[in-house]
C-alpha cells in the first residue's frame, strides 16, 4: 500500500539529508501518525479524551498521560 511507499520515501529523505523530495510535509506526517496514536490511548483507557495541543497532555487525565511516553532504561533514556 501507500504506507510502505511513504515510509520508504521518508527513510530515503533521512539518508540523503534532502527533504525536498518528501511526499508530504513533516508536519503533515507528524499529524498523520500522532492522531491514530492518540486514538489508541483513548481505546486503551476506554473513554473519550480531550488532548491539549499546547501542553501536549490530556485534559485532567493523569492515567491517559502515562501512555504519552515510556520509561527507558539507561543508557537509552532521554533528558527531561
Amino acid at each position: 500500500g501507500q504506507e510502505g511507499t511513504l515510509f520508504s520515501n521518508f527513510l530515503e529523505s533521512i539518508r540523503s539529508g534532502d527533504t525536498n523530495h518528501l511526499q508530504c510535509s513533516m508536519q503533515e506526517g507528524f499529524y498523520s501518525s500522532a492522531l491514530p496514536l492518540l486514538a489508541n490511548i483513548s481505546y486503551r483507557v476506554k473513554r473519550e479524551l480531550r488532548f491539549l495541543g499546547d501542553s501536549e497532555q490530556f485534559a485532567n487525565d493523569p492515567e491517559a498521560n502515562t501512555y504519552l511516553s515510556k520509561i527507558y532504561r539507561e543508557p537509552f533514556s532521554f533528558p527531561k
